[in-house]
């Protein structure tokens, strides 16, 4: 009975340690990514915030002496800088609130050409010198999803695209059903992404052109500024979805951002069902 006695003792001391060093491990991963975080936000928030508030300053001050124009283009700067910190923030928000709850998703079943559809309104509208090409065959089948989730997956790999390659070039979109998956591929002609990084770049806080993205930014490089969470929330998105998300080569140069989405049974097969 001493023995028995003792070995419980034993079990239970070693799974109190296993539990104490769980909570340790999950206090040190949470400690790292606020720290993360707000290293980035501080840096990344940076540049755009100057330009709005120093654009917002001309225009506030010397409104009388400015001609039209150059409000229209002062207008535009806080508009677009704007635009820029809302995606950073609500691709953040995404992230922390698909990591915390993956579970909650509400899901429905939507056509993908409608959400296309949707994402390329936007994104014309913001790329409005970028060729977008779109090759989505009709009568695609229906996927159960959240569509807004998608919407957001789709236009973070657009803006993807546009940062990492030349604004002449084209960005193609393609879709194609394969044996029991949609298959969409979102490709640019940029200078790609090496196979060291094929992984790493749907992981938080993460850039393959990190020097790119300074908060000192060059108008050249302007574009490419963000705190790599948009890929990150990609990931997340097509997790919640069961669907898996990579990067392929574009030959003969260039990355493929593919998204291959499960077809279940479709509803009007289920109702008959």
């Amino acid at each position: 009975m001493q023995q028995v006695c003792d070995l419980f003792g034993l079990e239970i001391e070693r799974t109190q340690t296993l539990l104490l060093a769980q909570l340790a491990q999950t206090e040190a991963k949470s400690h790292l990514l606020r720290n993360t975080l707000l290293t980035s936000i501080s840096h990344d928030y940076r540049t755009p915030l100057a330009n709005l508030m120093g654009a917002a300053s001309v225009i506030h001050d010397q409104a009388a002496k400015l001609s039209t124009e150059k409000v229209s283009d002062l207008a535009q700067t806080v508009l677009e800088e704007a635009q820029h910190l809302n995606r950073m923030t609500t691709n953040t928000l995404q992230l922390a609130r698909l990591d915390a709850s993956p579970l909650n998703v509400k899901k429905d079943w939507e056509s993908l050409q409608e959400i296309l559809g949707s994402v390329l309104s936007k994104a014309r509208k913001r790329y409005q010198t970028r060729h977008i090409l779109v090759e989505v065959p009709n009568n695609l089948p229906l996927i159960r999803c959240d569509a807004i989730l998608l919407v957001q997956l789709f236009d973070n790999l657009i803006e993807n695209a546009a940062k990492y390659s030349p604004e002449e070039t084209a960005i193609e979109i393609k879709a194609v059903v394969l044996n029991d998956e949609l298959v969409v591929r979102v490709m640019d002609e940029g200078p790609g992404i090496s196979n060291a990084w094929k992984d790493k770049v749907f992981h938080a806080f993460e850039r393959v052109h990190a020097e790119e993205a300074q908060a000192d930014a060059s108008e050249d490089n302007q574009l490419r500024r963000g705190m790599g969470v948009g890929l990150a929330v990609c990931m997340a998105i097509a997790k919640v979805h069961d669907a898996k998300l990579w990067v392929e080569d574009r030959l003969p140069h260039g990355a493929v951002m593919c998204l291959s989405l499960p077809v279940g049974i479709q509803p009007d097969l289920i109702s008959e069902s």
